[in-house]
């Protein structure tokens, strides 16, 4: 906020213990919360609801362990939890909604002092200082900001809107080849009847050496469904040798078994000679038979399927098997069919990049607004 050097006429700094306290939340577990209407927050907003209110108004929740210095309003009476500070009094000359405005760009997240938990101790929030302005005045570029900040608000969702679109399309034309009439006539293959496969392994941990040299190795991590051009971890020709483990050619198709969160039924194209580990499913490439992109287009369409076949295999951790993968029924046409529906289908991917590339600058740039905004409104600007 020092960063404006003069001030409006009739502006002057305070700072912000001058205008009001904050106030220590209270522990209130969920299992000791009654069913109610009155919202209960922590650091990051609403966390559940209770019966009782712990403010007695309109309140300003402030992080104070965890997400720091982040901003809620609750306008009625809520129940802030011991990770957050609140306030539900003001000075008679200071404008509420003005004031939470204000608190946006205090810049409290970043008077964090704790060496685990990020926290905010309330002594220095109360140094920092924002401009003071007469109320009048605080009122009109409250209204003026809320009424800006709604137009940003709807901007962000359309282009929130526009991204979903976009990101929708890949799946769209994949489900119109797929499910297409044309389609219904391609023969159907069995993965083990057309291609060789096979998985990987993972080398001792113990041996370091064994992870000092160029050769890939894949996780399934690395398998997003695009085209694999690089690894992030690489061994060597001793672990080769040691190992199980065999070099894949380019053009593999890896399909992962297993992985946290949406990394089960994932895969990724290689385009450079591989190893790769255990969780991986390997399809080598057999070009006069299948395209391996077309076959991937296949996994990716088939992707939410395969996940609820084996969402309740594996115990713990659900996981697709070879067995699984080698019996699955793929739909073949022509090679040169196959070919000529990979080279729309990439078409439609680079396109997509590109309108996706353009949405998401717009988004930062909506994404920025806010703060540019509150810039203006207090340099005395609006």
């Amino acid at each position: 906020m020092k960063e404006l050097k003069e001030l409006p006429a009739g502006w002057r700094w305070v700072c912000i213990g001058e205008i009001c306290e904050f106030q220590y939340g209270k522990s209130l577990p969920e299992s000791n919360r009654a069913s109610g209407n009155v919202a209960v927050y922590g650091s990051n907003g609403i966390v559940g609801f209770h019966e009782i209110a712990l403010t007695t108004g309109p309140t300003i929740i402030i992080g104070r362990k965890g997400s720091i210095g982040q901003i809620h309003f609750s306008p009625d009476p809520c129940f802030p939890i011991d990770t957050t500070y609140f306030v539900d009094r003001l000075r008679k000359d200071v404008d509420l909604q003005w004031f939470i405005y204000a608190l946006h760009i205090a810049s409290l997240d970043k008077l964090n002092k704790a060496s685990g938990v990020p926290g905010l101790n309330r002594e220095d929030a109360y140094k920092v200082s924002i401009p003071l302005l007469p109320l009048p005045e605080q009122r009109r570029i409250a209204a003026l900001l809320t009424e800006q900040l709604a137009a940003v608000e709807q901007a962000r969702k359309a282009t929130e809107a526009q991204l979903e679109a976009v990101c929708a399309l890949p799946a769209t034309y994949l489900r119109e080849v797929f499910e297409s009439e044309e389609a219904k006539k391609w023969p159907l293959h069995r993965i083990s009847d057309f291609a060789e496969t096979c998985s990987g392994t993972t080398p001792s941990r113990s041996r370091a050496d064994y992870f000092r040299g160029n050769i890939p190795w894949i996780k399934t991590t690395e398998l997003k469904d695009g085209e694999i051009t690089q690894a992030e971890e690489y061994i060597n020709d001793l672990a080769i040798k040691e190992t199980s483990l065999k070099i894949l050619p380019k053009g593999t198709l890896l399909i992962a078994m297993y992985g946290q969160g949406k990394t089960r039924g994932r895969t990724g194209l290689l385009n450079i000679e591989a190893t790769i580990n255990q969780a991986c499913f390997a399809i080598l490439a057999k070009s006069d038979v299948f395209d391996s992109r077309f076959l991937q287009m296949w996994f990716i369409r088939n992707y939410k399927r395969l996940r609820d076949e084996s969402e309740f295999r594996g115990g713990n951790q659900p996981n697709l098997n070879g067995e699984i993968l080698r019996n699955q029924q793929v739909c073949l046409p022509s090679i040169q069919k196959q070919k000529s529906l990979v080279i729309a289908y990439n078409d439609r991917i680079t396109f997509l990049k590109q309108l996706s590339s353009a949405v998401e600058n717009e988004a930062k740039l909506v994404n920025d607004l806010p703060s540019a905004l509150f810039r203006q409104a207090f340099s005395g600007a609006i």
